[in-house]
């Protein structure tokens, strides 16, 4: 180490190793599609790698990094380009109402919840998961995030559970652990019920 100029990136590849095939491994027990993003290495022989241990495809946000990705070989590759210009100009939520605050980011302690996807369409299906570990009711906001003005986010649902669904969330298993080589838990709620499906459209 003491032979390196500085600055130098140094990666541990056994650790890189692990970290890929514990992601992917992930990924396939709970039938997740795993397309990483390249922004996150900006390495064609990492994201090989990641191709290799089973990944669906990469994803590239600029145009020059794809056509980087695409001399290498690689052929599935997405370029996402959200146009948002027509939703971040509808009036948002104040950041009062919506915001978690520091240093514990408010929340209830006995309940926990999350979308079942990382994204959705416009004309997708957004069920949520959700654990209570008491009996008190509860309801829940949707915010879709974005810039609306300064506000940061807009109000797109409001969860107004029926009795079933609260019993659902009350019966919902303690979640497994991700990552059993770190020692810190990392939860894994993929063996939750969906609790709720508020609407197919947003």
């Amino acid at each position: 180490m003491t032979l390196l100029d500085t600055p130098a990136v140094v990666v541990d590849l056994d650790r890189l190793e692990r970290n890929l095939e514990r992601w992917q491994a992930h990924c396939d027990r709970v039938g997740l599609a795993n397309r990483p993003h390249v922004k996150t290495h900006r390495s064609v022989e990492i994201a090989r790698r990641q191709l290799a241990l089973g990944a669906a495809g990469i994803t590239c946000q600029k145009l020059g990094e794809a056509e980087v990705m695409a001399d290498a070989g690689i052929t599935d590759i997405l370029v996402p380009y959200n146009i948002v210009g027509a939703e971040n100009a509808l009036t948002g939520t104040a950041r009062a109402t919506w915001d978690l605050t520091s240093p514990n980011l408010g929340g209830v302690s006995t309940l926990q919840g999350f979308a079942d996807g990382f994204s959705t369409n416009r004309t997708g299906t957004v069920s949520f998961k959700i654990a209570q570990s008491d009996t008190a009711g509860w309801t829940a906001d949707v915010y879709r995030l974005g810039w609306y003005g300064g506000d940061g986010a807009r109000l797109y649902a409001n969860l107004t559970p029926s009795g079933g669904q609260v019993t659902s969330s009350q019966a919902q298993p303690a979640p497994a652990d991700a990552d059993p080589d770190t020692t810190l838990l990392s939860a894994d709620c993929a063996g939750w019920s969906t609790t709720c499906t508020p609407r197919s459209a947003w």
